[in-house]
This record gives structure tokens, sequence and C-alpha cells, in this order.
């Protein structure tokens, strides 16, 4: 396909179907597949025009560094690419939050992932909306203790 950034058969899906899989009594995933159209593209854009870098995060009382790249974007910068302008817009009007920054994570393989743990820098929030937009592959959810699943059923 190749479209370019700004062609319009990159878009995000406005009556793509959601699926909500629940974590617990408190916590849930929504999954939308497809919401993005055109997402190879998005995905082959951001590999090569971001400015991916390692970096290091505080975990167990001590610096580890991060075996996955990552970058981001804040308010006032240019976004990577312009369909995620409309994807922020997506998300934060569903769940009614804003969201001024969001990064952006590589994954290039199945030993660069961070693997299950509970993070502890926002704690001081009742309640925390994290948005996920994942592209370049077709991912399992992790859900029911620990098994991976592509349905409600646990």
């Amino acid at each position: 396909m190749n479209e370019g950034v700004d062609s319009p058969a990159i878009r995000i899906d406005p009556d793509a179907t959601f699926e909500r899989i629940m974590l617990d009594d408190s916590s849930w995933v929504d999954v939308a597949r497809n919401w993005v159209v055109g997402a190879d593209d998005v995905f082959d854009h951001l590999l090569q025009n971001v400015r991916w870098q390692t970096t290091q995060l505080f975990r167990y009382e001590q610096y580890v560094e991060e075996r996955r790249l990552s970058s981001g974007w804040r308010r006032g910068r240019p976004l990577p690419h312009p369909v995620l302008a409309d994807a922020t817009r997506a998300i934060q009007r569903r769940y009614r939050v804003e969201f001024p920054s969001f990064g952006i994570i590589q994954y290039r393989d199945g030993t660069d992932g961070q693997g299950f743990h509970r993070d502890t820098d926002m704690r001081w929030l009742d309640d925390t909306i994290i948005g996920v937009l994942t592209l370049g592959a077709s991912i399992g959810i992790p859900t029911c203790a620990g098994s991976t699943t592509r349905s409600s059923a646990c």
C-alpha cells in the first residue's frame, strides 16, 4: 500500500467495534482491531522517522536499562505522524481524559519486552487511564491469571 503521510487512506475508523475485557472489578482493557486504517503505513513511517533511543527506568530499587526503544511527544512539538492527532483526540473523547503527551515504544523482538510489573510512579492517583495504541503486529491481550486470550472468555 505505502500511502503518503497525509493520505486520506490513513485514518481512524469511527465505526470500529470496541470489545471490553474485564481484568478485575475495576480494571479493564478495550480492544478495537483495525481502528487505524492504514496502520502498516503508519508503523513503517514511525519506524523510519522517529528518533529511537534506549532509556533507563527506576525499577526494583535501582535504575535498569530498557531493552526496548522509545521516543515521545508532548504538546508544542510536531507529531511523528498526523493520524496520531486524530487517535489522541478520539481516545480523549472516548474516556473523557486529557493526554498532553505520549510515549512511543518499539519492541523489536521477543527479548525486549518489559515483562509484567506494577508501575508505582503514579500511585497517588485514585483512578488511572492508560491509552495504548498498538501498530505493527497482532498481539494477544494478557488476561485471567496471566493467560493470553483474544476474547473476553477466560
